[in-house]
């Protein structure tokens, strides 16, 4: 029976407490550290030591819980702990895992090439519906097509197995070993998806054709650059890039990957969405009205800037009161910049947060909505615009997503600087002052959508990318 020593017992460990539970088999929590001990004195019905007691402590691993967790490492090799002593929460996971798969095989399966698509989770984050959508853009092309993730939300899971996507569950994937590399080979090419699957790029290309595709935003506004380059340090280096094939979501996903990796980047790539608009809700409302709706959709972030939308808004709001409404649909967590942009909402007439909604009912909402808002700060692509594009919508969004690069401004969308709502006020003034426009600015975003969005452009676009990715590899090994 090992012994385990916490380090953590904040949010981490209480979200976290249930799954580590399950895994924690023959080992058994001794003690718990936190640098707040004598505020804590106990917890779990356990001691709780701080880290310049540990050398007094009995232990075997100590398991670091807690999104600081490279600053506790690290703190504790200050101390003189070992390395060897120190484990990361979801390399644990990974470690009790090796050789755990669960395979759900889809109803109404293909029998073409065998694709394997490893992604980080599968919810309904934009990069992972990316993945989804690729996988199903191949199916519908003759490929037998397998979605491996760590873990995966059961709604969506239903919905791909019944798409006739199989879904395969393998906690050990980020970690894979040789238990992880022996199924892998049963397909012909694999696609990696995200940066956090670093490891499983490197290790799998030295036996299969890899496609790995990249979506992660700047170290300025995301930290899973400096995060994963730091946990997998032994893959950080381009030598093992050399044998994967690169390619990013957009122009923007590729500058903030060779900001690390210089011209690794092969191509871009940018993913489609299944066409969920109708004829007849195509540039229409529900209902005739004298106001504009303008919304922003997604998370209430800081990188969403939603305070951006809403500072534009207020100046917009100063000339012409009455004319417009503006509103936030997205989920609010409580961090002091949501609690912010709560209470501006609160203090604002014209502004409605309306929360986060079932995407049966935001599709309903398009119609409800003249003008999508991206007010983002940086996003390497971007689902909503994207989304709000095959409804007919009016687009505005800022030139640092990836998106921006199929815009031309006043043609089949807008395009302002981020973090100006000076700038953002005026698009939508100007929309406000051209009504009669917005039905052929809409047109032509359906067009874009059409032409670069669509799941069957996209599905030629992956299909002609996997192709140059046998190719090479074949070159390489043969």
């Amino acid at each position: 029976m090992g012994k385990i020593l916490v380090f953590g017992t904040g949010q981490f460990y209480n979200n976290n407490k249930k799954k580590l539970e399950r895994y924690l088999e023959n080992d058994i929590i001794v003690a718990f550290i936190d640098n707040r001990a004598g505020e804590i004195g106990s917890f779990e019905n356990k001691s709780v030591y701080s880290p310049a007691e540990i050398h007094s402590l009995s232990y075997d691993k100590i398991l670091l819980m807690s999104v600081h967790d490279r600053e506790m490492k690290e703190q504790l090799i200050s101390l003189g702990v070992s390395e060897d002593y120190i484990v990361f929460f979801w390399r644990y996971i990974c470690e009790k895992s090796h050789g755990k798969i669960w395979l759900r095989v889809a109803k109404f399966p293909s029998h073409g090439k065998r694709v394997l698509i490893i992604s980080y989770a599968l919810n309904y984050g934009g990069g992972t519906l990316a993945a989804v959508y690729a996988a199903m853009s191949l199916y519908a092309l003759g490929y037998d097509v397998c979605i491996a993730t760590q873990d995966a939300d059961e709604h969506l899971a239903q919905q791909i197995l019944s798409k006739g996507i199989h879904v395969l569950i393998c906690p050990a994937i980020p970690c894979l070993e040789k238990e992880e590399l022996y199924w892998m080979m049963q397909f012909d090419m694999v696609i990696v998806n995200v940066f956090q699957m670093i490891r499983v790029a490197c290790e799998v290309s030295k036996y299969k054709p890899i496609l790995w595709w990249i979506h992660e935003s700047s170290n300025k506004f995301s930290d899973i650059y400096p995060r994963y380059r730091y946990w997998f340090a032994e893959y950080d280096n381009v030598h093992w890039m050399r044998n994967l094939n690169i390619y990013a979501v957009s122009e923007v996903a590729k500058r903030n990957f060779e900001e690390y990796y210089p011209e690794m980047v092969t191509g871009i790539l940018p993913y489609g969405i299944p066409d969920e608009a109708t004829h007849s809700q195509l540039y229409t409302v529900s209902e005739p009205r004298e106001k504009c709706i303008f919304a922003v959709i997604g998370v209430v972030s800081k990188l969403k800037a939603q305070d951006i939308f809403l500072n534009a808004a207020k100046k917009l709001m100063e000339k012409y009161a009455g004319q417009a409404e503006f509103w936030l649909v997205g989920s609010c967590g409580s961090s002091p910049y949501v609690k912010e942009i709560q209470q501006f909402v609160k203090d604002f007439p014209a502004a409605k947060s309306l929360g986060k909604m079932p995407r049966k009912e935001l599709g309903k909402l398009y119609r409800n909505i003249d003008v999508v808002v991206c007010a983002s700060l940086e996003e390497t692509m971007s689902m909503t615009i994207i989304e709000s594009m095959m409804h007919g919508k009016v687009c505005i969004t800022t030139n640092a997503t990836g998106i921006a690069d199929y815009i031309k401004d006043g043609e089949n969308g807008f395009v302002c600087e981020a973090g100006d709502a000076e700038a953002l006020c005026e698009k939508m003034v100007y929309l406000l002052n051209h009504k009669e426009q917005c039905r052929r600015l809409g047109e032509n975003a359906r067009k874009t959508y059409e032409k670069f969005f669509s799941m069957g452009e996209f599905g030629k676009r992956l299909e002609q990318t996997l192709l140059e990715t046998e190719q090479a590899y074949a070159k390489r090994h043969f």
